[in-house]
């Protein structure tokens, strides 16, 4: 038997987090109970927390596991870094997006596999400038969302006082049906 196996076995004989301590536990926590644990209680739990902690770690650390969460997020930083490069690419627009009249994604292709793009704008209102303009306004309004403030002054109008964010996406698709 392994020393995890172990160690929950000997959780269960002496009933620490057995099946009873949970019924019982159901019914206590019905009355609120207001006296003070004893310290050397406190101190044991939070041995045993930490001695069952520490043999995670071990068993993750024999089974490789933290070596292979380490290269798994190394992977991931790098696949992300590598599909940002994509910007530099040279996209078309899908024709898929264009024929169901959605917002365009933007298509590369390289054989059976394709990156699509698509863009977000989002704006912020830039609060200095519009309460200067509409300080009644403003106060009504008071987060001033960009649609509220649209509808009350333009979207041409507002837009001077606006501050635009662009960001991009990126997925990586297969295009072999499955």
């Amino acid at each position: 038997m392994n020393e995890i196996s172990g160690a929950v076995l000997d959780l269960y004989i002496t009933g620490n987090y057995g099946e009873d301590q949970f019924r019982g536990q159901a019914q206590e926590e019905a009355v609120e109970d207001f006296s003070i644990p004893k310290l050397q209680d406190l101190k044991n739990q939070k041995d045993e927390i930490e001695r069952i902690e520490k043999l995670i770690l071990k068993e993750k650390a024999e089974a490789h596991i933290l070596e292979l969460e380490d290269h798994l997020a190394q992977i991931k930083a790098d696949y992300q870094k590598d599909l940002a490069r994509m910007r530099y690419a040279k996209f078309e627009e899908s024709k898929f997006d264009k024929a169901l009249k959605r917002k365009p994604a933007w298509i590369y292709k390289e054989g059976t596999l394709a990156v699509l793009k698509r863009i977000r704008t989002t704006r912020k209102v830039i609060a200095k400038k519009f309460i200067e303009t509409w300080p009644f306004l403003a106060q009504e309004i008071a987060e001033i969302p960009v649609k509220k403030a649209e509808d009350e002054v333009g979207a041409k109008t507002l837009e001077p006082y606006c501050e635009v964010h662009i960001s991009e996406s990126f997925e990586l698709i297969s295009l072999e049906p499955e």
